[in-house]
């Protein structure tokens, strides 16, 4: 199995907003500073707390962030008003992924690596 795409982070998730409305179905987003963004591709959460969604895009123009998936893990499009915050924040998809690489590497892990013993000694056996 391949390990899931991992994104680079943003120290202190840096806020920049929205200067206009967006639809629900948008694929595009303009930023007052795009640049507090990481490069693409990445992850971005429009809103916050309770009232948020997460979005993946594949390009950043200027201040123009496209190739936008909506509602990534489970979050809901949504229309969004000029001025909502928009940072790369560390979400439930990033912490999933984690997990599922760590676990992935550790399968990998125990295929390669087995330990034998023969009653007194213990031996480390790589590759089979």
């Amino acid at each position: 199995m391949a390990l899931s795409t991992m994104y680079p982070a943003k120290n202190n998730s840096p806020t920049t907003f929205l200067t206009e409305q967006i639809t629900a179905a948008a694929t595009t987003m303009t930023l007052d500073d795009a640049t507090v963004l990481p490069d693409a591709p990445n992850l971005a959460v429009l809103g916050s707390e309770d009232n948020a969604e997460i979005v993946s895009y594949t390009a950043i123009s200027g201040n123009v962030v496209s190739g936008l998936v909506r509602g990534v893990h489970n979050t809901v499009p949504s229309v969004w008003a000029a001025e909502t915050p928009v940072a790369r924040n560390f979400t439930a998809l990033d912490h999933d992924r984690f997990i599922e690489n760590i676990n992935e590497l550790q399968s990998e892990i125990d295929e390669l690596i087995a330990v034998e013993s023969d009653g007194d000694d213990y031996k480390l056996v790589i590759g089979g």
